[in-house]
């Protein structure tokens, strides 16, 4: 993507027999930085270390420890602020946008966190999507470096998020963004889906300003789950599968 002038984060890639002296000398640029630490062929935000804020070299090496138990490979990535969305392209067009919070618990001033998360699993999208928010070691990690954990009370209609990577598959939710989102991203999401000659791609595009044209590309996935297009959160849904038939000259 890069060579086709796409903005993508900085990363490297590390291999589980990478020396150690490697390491170091590859994260140089990475320690007490904000970054993003993720096995590179999992699914659902599964591994994935997020450290929105300076992270130290002793977190760095753990977040990689991590992601080795569940890949070979991890990439460690610059961190970049923003909103996460999903463009969903079918046939070289953008159909679809969502705009992906990460997983949250609203607090009611007498639950604690566990408590919380435990009543917004019976919530019916995400009890029937199969996307139960989890309670797994980032979700334990990104409470503490906010000064709380799952016994903390929150008050009353404060949102707090669990974790900082976006995806569904880990209690995520998707706002349908698809009427908000300026062309010219849209644009960006169609010609990368060119770039790969990808009939069905969902594009995930970090935007801080919508306003402005500053982006990064953090994932291109060939298999997205368009389920939180069809029937997302929040909003009104597309009907992607009516598209997908056209596609496949079903209809």
């Amino acid at each position: 993507m890069h060579e086709h002038n796409i903005c993508v984060p900085h990363s490297v890639l590390l291999k589980k027999d990478t020396y150690k002296v490697e390491i170091d000398y590859l994260l140089r640029n990475f320690y007490n930085n904000p970054v993003v630490i993720k096995p590179r062929s999992t699914n659902y935000g599964i591994g994935i270390t997020v450290f929105p804020q300076k992270a130290t070299k002793k977190q760095i090496l753990n977040a990689i420890e991590y992601a080795f138990n569940f890949d070979i490979d991890i990439l460690v990535e610059e961190y970049i602020k923003g909103m996460e969305y999903r463009f969903l392209v079918i046939n070289g067009k953008c159909l679809s946008v969502v705009n992906r919070r990460c997983a949250n618990v609203l607090g009611n001033g007498v639950s604690n966190i566990k408590e919380l998360i435990e009543e917004k699993n019976k919530e019916p999208w995400h009890f029937l999507t199969g996307t139960p928010v989890k309670m797994d070691e980032p979700v334990t990690k990104y409470l503490e470096l906010q000064g709380y954990n799952y016994e903390t009370i929150i008050p009353k209609n404060k949102r707090i998020f669990l974790r900082a990577n976006a995806n569904c598959s880990t209690g995520g939710e998707s706002i349908i963004m698809t009427e908000v989102i300026p062309k010219k991203f849209k644009k960006i999401s169609e010609k990368v889906a060119k770039i790969f000659n990808a009939k069905i791609c969902g594009v995930d595009i970090i935007i801080d300003n919508l306003k402005k044209d500053n982006y990064a590309i953090i994932e291109i996935n060939d298999n997205p789950g368009y389920s939180i297009n069809e029937w997302p959160y929040e909003g009104k849904g597309e009907r992607i599968g009516i598209a997908v038939l056209k596609l496949l000259d079903l209809i």
